[in-house]
């Protein structure tokens, strides 16, 4: 098996980013990881999505266009790099029909992201003092693969 340096090597040498930091992402949780990253490697998932309070509590800055990111599944097996394309901000009620089907789960829908989100997020609804999920602002990163095995 590949190690997640080795894999970054590997990438740093077929391309022009030498100067590139190494980012690891892991996508969802245990219970979802692998079935997120399957989607992101096949082309069907070009987009993520997290709450902003998630970002502030853990002290990490919003992803920014150009970021490029090492994805691993949920064993920490790297999978393939990706690069951000566009960043944008909404409120969770306002999840737009190109999020849902960027985001590239189930029938592709607002009404599933928003079911799936909201059973991901309210798992932080405590921790992150969340009183009314629809109100709550959301960043969603765009990304496409640029590297893979």
């Amino acid at each position: 098996m590949i190690t997640v340096e080795e894999f970054w090597r590997d990438y740093l040498v077929q391309s022009d980013n030498d100067n590139q930091e190494l980012q690891i992402s892991m996508f969802g949780d245990e219970s979802t990881c692998d079935e997120l990253v399957s989607l992101i490697a096949s082309g069907k998932k070009s987009a993520g999505s997290s709450l902003l309070k998630d970002y502030v509590a853990c002290g990490e800055d919003i992803p920014e266009v150009g970021r490029i990111s090492l994805v691993v599944d949920a064993k920490g097996k790297p999978v393939c790099i990706i690069e951000v394309t566009e960043v944008i901000q909404f409120k969770f009620k306002d999840v737009t029909e190109r999020v849902a089907k960027a985001e590239g789960e189930g029938d592709l829908s607002i009404e599933y992201w928003k079911r799936v989100h909201e059973e991901f997020f309210n798992a932080s609804k405590d921790a992150l003092a969340i009183e009314n999920l629809q109100e709550e602002m959301i960043v969603t990163e765009f990304f496409k693969v640029i590297y893979s095995h």
